[in-house]
């Protein structure tokens, strides 16, 4: 492993990254726009439906292994066919669990997502998950061994590859079926994902050391888990509280046209953040604090002009780009985007928490972040008149604001603890 010790995320390495994987955040926002225009809000309320519920699927699923296999793949306590092996096996068992959820649950709860008939749908939704979740364990192999351009390549390939089959169908059909194009995406990610790792793991692979290599990948990914169902907890639960104040699929169109702009926000630090938390776990705690320090710092004086254009770009342009129908979603949109510097910092803290042997930490920031927007977000639809689209984009900024004064309270400890 020394060859990767100490190793500092390079400006070259960022670029490609970003650029790269920038693919990621603008085939969503193109995606978006299309099925807007093309077959309107409901079909979008549709999609960011079933997408919620995969991404939460595929976070359940994969039960933390993603982080947690790049962490012990790092440590030189796994193989690269132990990955494989892995991401299939929880894949299968993610197929077989919901493929019985599905046989016990009423038929007509799958009617929300399409018109077309739900054993179809279900079909879709299952195959989507199950293959998401070993396209997820399989990328934190691909994490340790090509952090760079194939890493970034196989991270847009999903959204790249659903934009395509979109734009494609918009042309030849009226009803577009969208759960079913996931499924097919999240298929070719997976077997991209699956064949670059056959072909690199010849020249990678590596020792297991004397110790158990179990012992490391258990206690990362378990927390991993918490996060990532903490995160994937966010939009499902925000979409159930707009659904309660009796919003229909077109209104959960809109809510999801603002909640893309905060993805795509946080999306430049989401693109370096699996390398930083890559190089990091590989190196030593004091380069790695001081590091983050600096890059942290940066990046949040940098955001500063960028968050006031983000502001009034996003209240004046989404119903210029989408139609006078997203109008409601200029409000959210804008509240979102006033929390650009806060995201920004957490996001790069989050992988040197969770590298520095502090997960556990990690995993309660995160839950602490989800309980602060539920219960802030119901307070708020209760006491106040705003609509529920504000009220939840509210809710988020000010749990990433706790999250973010939590996470730089913890670097500050850190950094005392070095000089001492």
């Amino acid at each position: 492993m020394e060859y990767r010790k100490n190793r500092v995320l390079s400006l070259l390495d960022a670029s490609q990254a970003v650029l790269i994987q920038s693919l990621g955040p603008l085939s969503y926002f193109v995606l978006i726009l299309v099925i807007t225009q093309v077959w309107g809000a409901e079909v979008q309320g549709q999609y960011a439906q079933a997408k919620a519920w995969v991404d939460f699927s595929v976070a359940f699923g994969a039960l933390g292994l993603a982080q947690g296999v790049t962490y012990a793949l790092n440590k030189s306590s796994l193989v690269i066919s132990d990955v494989l092996k892995l991401g299939a096996f929880f894949g299968v068992i993610t197929f077989c669990i919901l493929f019985i959820a599905a046989l016990l649950l009423p038929a007509h709860t799958t009617q929300v997502f399409s018109s077309v008939g739900s054993d179809w749908v279900i079909a879709a939704l299952i195959t989507a998950s199950s293959v998401g979740v070993m396209a997820s364990i399989w990328r934190g192999g691909l994490l340790s061994i090509a952090d760079g351009v194939v890493y970034s390549v196989a991270t847009v390939f999903q959204p790249v590859t659903l934009l395509l089959l979109v734009c494609v169908l918009s042309l030849l059909i009226t009803n577009l079926p969208i759960i079913g194009l996931m499924s097919i995406s999240y298929s070719v990610a997976a077997a991209f994902i699956f064949v670059s790792l056959l072909v690199l793991k010849t020249s990678t692979e590596r020792l297991i050391q004397s110790e158990s290599p179990h012992a490391q990948l258990t206690a990362a990914s378990f927390h991993a888990f918490l996060q990532n169902v903490s995160m994937a907890l966010v939009p499902l639960l925000s979409i159930w509280l707009l659904q309660v104040h009796g919003a229909s699929l077109a209104d959960i169109g809109v809510w999801s046209v603002a909640a893309a702009v905060f993805q795509i926000i946080a999306s430049p630090v989401a693109m370096i953040a699996p390398m930083l938390f890559s190089r990091w776990s590989s190196g030593t705690k004091t380069n790695s604090v001081a590091q983050a320090k600096s890059l942290a710092s940066l990046a949040f004086i940098v955001s500063l002009p960028f968050t006031l254009v983000l502001v009034i770009c996003t209240y004046n342009a989404l119903p210029w780009v989408f139609g006078e129908a997203f109008s409601g979603a200029s409000i959210a949109a804008s509240v979102l985007a006033a929390g650009t510097p806060l995201v920004v910092v957490s996001r790069i803290l989050s992988p040197l928490i969770f590298a520095t042997d502090n997960a556990r930490l990690l995993s309660g920031l995160y839950f602490t972040r989800l309980i602060c927007i539920l219960a802030l977000s119901i307070v708020l639809l209760r006491v106040t008149t705003l609509p529920p689209s504000v009220v939840i984009a509210i809710s988020w900024t000010t749990a990433e604001a706790g999250l973010t004064a939590l996470c730089w309270h913890w670097l500050g400890n850190q950094i005392l603890n070095v000089a001492r």
